[in-house]
């Protein structure tokens, strides 16, 4: 079961959501998409679902697809930066 934390622990905080979208379910495991303002702990509102649905819950993974301005689809794969070089992949995203 789900451990015991003392009474003064604080979790941390659920600061905004703004949109939760079920995206699969194969239980034991959700597969949701939340948008969310900054300072939105993922973790936390996991461990909240689940205590209101009276089971533990955990994250099995997070994926952020987006921070402010940057999104993971136009972010640059790893391998690409290190066979092209930083000034070359700078160079390509300044011309999108």
């Amino acid at each position: 079961g789900c451990k015991t934390l003392p009474s003064d622990f604080a979790l941390p905080t659920i600061q905004s959501v703004m949109e939760s979208t079920l995206i699969n379910y194969h239980a034991p495991i959700v597969q949701l998409s939340v948008t969310c303002s900054k300072g939105t702990y993922i973790r936390a509102l996991a461990e909240s679902l689940g205590r209101d649905l009276g089971v533990c819950a955990t994250l099995q993974a997070l994926c952020r697809t987006q921070v402010g301005g940057f999104s993971l689809q136009d972010a640059v794969d790893l391998a690409l930066l290190q066979k092209e070089g930083l000034p070359a992949v700078c160079d390509r995203m300044l011309r999108l």
